[in-house]
């Protein structure tokens, strides 16, 4: 689905992300928007992806179908081009060529192939199927219109307020440390 009107958004956040990788690689640019302005760019997707979903799928029934299609549409966006991008990196970096991307070893492999964190401009990944799966979680308790929304509203607020402290699980799952992007 798309709203048209929501285009111009969706271009400024693709113009921050380009810049800032291109100034990043390039330096020419001088890093025009800041060294982590990228990640507004990137941010920017994520709203407007939240919003789509919920907009497509919150009045939808919660059921087995309809979220397996939901599950599926997202798998099929993002898995089939992540996956050739990890291995392939991770393969010629073990042949001893250079690769775009750092997976030098089998747990750097292996953590980004289960979404447990990424890196570089792949840390983007792991968020993302985090994000997809939190949805399904909050699409179901929308369903239920008990309140609930309101208690995992005030969870979500906590967690933010957590992730501000130090890491005590280190940098094995992003998810908690992540909710500001959602």
């Amino acid at each position: 689905m798309q709203i048209r009107r929501l285009n111009t958004i969706r271009a400024l956040a693709a113009i921050i992300v380009l810049i800032t990788h291109f100034s990043d690689k390039t330096d020419w640019l001088g890093g025009i928007l800041g060294g982590r302005a990228g990640q507004y760019g990137v941010m920017l997707f994520f709203m407007l992806s939240g919003f789509l979903m919920a907009y497509l799928y919150a009045d939808k029934p919660f059921n087995t179908v309809k979220v397996k299609t939901y599950l599926m549409a997202r798998i099929a966006r993002v898995l089939p081009l992540y996956l050739l991008v990890v291995l392939v990196s991770f393969g010629t970096l073990q042949l001893g060529f250079q690769s775009l991307y750092n997976i030098p070893d089998g747990s750097a492999m292996v953590s980004h192939l289960l979404f447990l964190k990424g890196d570089s401009v792949l840390w983007t990944i792991a968020p993302e199927i985090h994000f997809y799966l939190l949805f399904v979680l909050l699409w179901g308790i929308a369903q239920w219109r008990f309140g609930y929304v309101h208690l995992l509203v005030f969870i979500c607020l906590l967690g933010l307020f957590l992730s501000n402290f130090p890491r005590p699980i280190g940098q094995l799952f992003e998810l908690a440390y992540d909710l500001h992007i959602f």
